[in-house]
């Protein structure tokens, strides 16, 4: 009975999987798909006859160096070629006025504590190599060329094959919109990190994971501490620990047995998780001399389940929030509780169009990929960069699109290819894509905020096209 249960959540997780929101992003994307079928042909062509007739002997060590040298290169050329021609806009814009004075007055740090620790990261940078806008490109630039790293890293630990490993790193090193992206004053490059960093992590602990040893209580605080780091960023790592719990509960099943280790482990992870956000927390709010919201999802969800503004970017929903929270004398709970209950009743009164709401939302969130070269676009000085402002609209956007479809493709193959091996590592991968997407059809719509598990879909894409390598070898 326990092996049906197994079973059964194991291929329920991948088909729903299938479902949403890859099958969706297909389906309205037609024309590009046919394009995409081309290029995902030519590229399995490519590998048959010629990639997988090379037999990679360069060392793990090395590989990882050439790696993290290659994504560098990429970014510092499109840095140093926008950076004087460029003016962040909107919360960016804010971000990088922050970071050269750090004047945290008014109520939207309290509220947006993901907006404090960033600019103040960078006005410490600016202590030692100057303060200016290259100073935290530059540094956007090194943080995710570790990207691709922890991409070999993840993907030799769920497929042992050197070439699939430095696959699913250069899909995440040629992605247009994610090179030019890191031009942008945006936290988003620090969670897409700490997150990456704390799936490596949680699958070298699963793999040793039978042994209470001083090493893997080590690494069991290591991911939470990571993740309640990421919060203050982005705010994923719920999803990221609901995942580990997925895991460990399926691995009870398979087992007919509680994995005691595991359990331990899982709660030494809650642990750090809250006493890292705590510490985390206090520090910055003596840092702008007020209290800060340490949970604010009932802002984010009365923004996102707003039917008047399709779930999108609604001023007078944040104003709603900053309203209620002044009449409640800044107490943070008391605005979650009378915010909850209004977004509750609008749930009940308009439920027949919740369904039409998340499908409107899910457009904006999943369809396409040029939202993030639209901000790089709006951020160039337009008087001297209008030629390459051009180019990213006429050009590159398309481009992106395209590939986007491609990593999309080879993410479905992704999932087969778990299916087929029924593989948990590569679940979990799955499962944290699927929980991220969840959430974000809660919260306000927008594509850029899917950036933080992007690399995700890059070791799908590896395993995808290992998987065909394998059935078509047979």
């Amino acid at each position: 009975m326990l092996k049906k249960l197994y079973s059964f959540s194991f291929y329920f997780i991948c088909f729903f999987a299938l479902i949403f929101p890859f099958s969706f992003i297909l389906i309205n994307n037609i024309l590009n798909l046919f394009i995409s079928l081309i290029v995902v042909s030519l590229l399995i062509f490519l590998y048959f006859k010629i990639i997988k007739n090379i037999k990679v002997n360069i060392s793990n060590k090395n590989i990882l160096l050439i790696l993290f040298c290659l994504c560098l290169l990429v970014r510092l050329v499109v840095v140093f070629f926008l950076y004087d021609n460029m003016i962040q806009v909107s919360d960016f814009n804010l971000a990088f006025k922050r970071s050269m004075d750090l004047n945290y007055s008014g109520d939207y740090y309290r509220v947006f504590s993901h907006w404090i620790l960033y600019p103040f990261i960078n006005h410490l940078l600016y202590q030692f190599f100057g303060a200016s806008q290259l100073t935290a490109q530059i540094f956007n630039s090194i943080l995710v060329s570790f990207i691709p790293v922890l991409l070999y890293l993840v993907t030799f630990k769920i497929t042992n094959r050197k070439s699939i490993s430095i696959l699913s790193s250069a899909f995440y090193i040629f992605w247009p919109s994610t090179i030019l992206y890191v031009t942008i004053f945006t936290p988003d490059h620090y969670a897409a990190l700490l997150l990456l960093f704390s799936v490596y992590m949680f699958l070298r602990l699963k793999n040793n994971e039978q042994h209470l040893e001083f090493k893997n209580i080590i690494i069991s605080i290591v991911i939470g501490t990571f993740l309640g780091i990421s919060t203050f960023f982005k705010n994923f790592a719920s999803i990221y620990l609901i995942a580990i719990l997925i895991i460990i509960i399926l691995e009870y099943i398979k087992n007919k047995k509680i994995i005691f280790q595991s359990f331990l482990f899982f709660l030494i992870m809650l642990f750090s998780f809250s006493i890292s956000k705590g510490i985390i927390l206090n520090s910055l709010e003596k840092m702008i001399g007020n209290s800060i919201g340490s949970n604010i999802i009932p802002c984010y969800l009365n923004v996102g389940l707003n039917f008047d503004s399709n779930g999108m970017y609604d001023p007078d929903s944040y104003q709603i929030y900053f309203d209620t929270l002044k009449d409640t004398n800044y107490d943070f709970n008391k605005t979650n509780e009378i915010i909850m209950l209004n977004v509750k009743n609008k749930l009940s009164d308009r439920y027949k169009e919740i369904p039409n709401l998340f499908n409107k939302k899910a457009k904006v969130i999943f369809q396409k990929d040029d939202d993030k070269l639209s901000w790089v676009k709006n951020s160039i000085n337009l008087k001297q960069e209008r030629s390459f402002s051009q180019f990213i609209e006429n050009n590159l956007s398309k481009i992106t699109n395209i590939y986007y479809l491609i990593l999309i493709l080879g993410s479905i193959l992704g999932i087969f290819y778990t299916l087929k091996s029924k593989n948990e590592n590569s679940l979990f991968i799955i499962l944290c894509i699927v929980g991220v997407a969840l959430e974000l059809l809660l919260v306000e719509a927008q594509e850029r905020y899917r950036y933080a598990i992007e690399p995700m879909f890059c070791i799908l894409s590896g395993l995808g096209l290992y998987y065909l390598k394998k059935k078509v070898g047979k």
